[in-house]
């Protein structure tokens, strides 16, 4: 953050007494103020698109037994699958296991191969939840880093002015220069914190996603061979 000028003792009292914090932050901020701003509307951005996705997703036990449970109870491959569609939308492991129902009872299917096809619808919706949230995580690390930036460059300014002035400095002078220096820090700091706040909530659920995906799949290896058309074959 570049400081202009370094204020004198009437501004500092008329800055303190206003307490315009929207001016000080927006007019006396600086180009690093402007540039976190940015990043954390982006930021923003970003957790309200993850949040709408998240928040379509159930992520509780019961449901996801309940459609294993109408798998198991199916009478057919087709039974089945109408099951799995009507929960596509708001259960996670409902994808997970239309494919495992779609090539289950194919000729030269192995275990192996079922599984392994599973593990892989199961990474791909992951990967799904998981856009962005190294994004988001990025500017809440660089944030406060870019806050300290600015406050260090306009710490050396200060002092620069400082030294030039033909009078010596009061405490005033010195304490005006560091008050406007410390805004970008203030800045970096809340949008790093905010944005860090965020991102522990989202992995919290993406981790409850990954839990179901993987015991959705060993649920479905684990379905009785007996099964009428709707099981693998070995």
């Amino acid at each position: 953050m570049f400081l202009l000028q370094a204020i004198d003792s009437t501004n500092l009292v008329e800055v303190a007494s206003e307490a315009n914090w929207f001016e000080i932050i927006l007019i006396k901020g600086g180009w690093s103020v402007w540039l976190l701003l940015a990043m954390g509307l982006f930021g923003l951005i970003l957790l309200f698109e993850r949040f709408l996705l998240y928040r379509k997703v159930q992520v509780g036990k019961d449901k996801h037994q309940e459609l294993f449970s109408k798998i198991c109870l199916a009478s057919t491959k087709d039974e089945a699958l109408t099951s799995c569609r009507l929960k596509e939308k708001d259960t996670i492991s409902a994808p997970l296991f239309m494919e495992g129902i779609r090539i289950s009872g194919t000729r030269n299917i192995t275990s192996n191969y079922i599984n392994s096809r599973l593990e892989e619808v199961g990474i791909t919706i992951l990967a799904k939840y998981e856009r962005w949230l190294d994004t988001i995580a990025l500017i809440a690390s660089i944030a406060p880093m870019i806050g300290f930036f600015g406050t260090v460059l306009g710490m050396i300014q200060a002092f620069n002015k400082v030294a030039q002035m033909a009078q010596p400095p009061t405490p005033r002078d010195l304490a005006g220069g560091i008050y406007e220096a410390l805004i970008s820090t203030l800045v970096g700091l809340g949008i790093g914190l905010f944005l860090q706040f965020c991102h522990g909530l989202l992995t919290q659920k993406l981790n409850k996603i990954a839990t179901i995906l993987e015991e959705s799949r060993q649920n479905f290896m684990k379905m009785p061979n007996n099964h009428p058309d709707v099981v693998r074959r070995k």
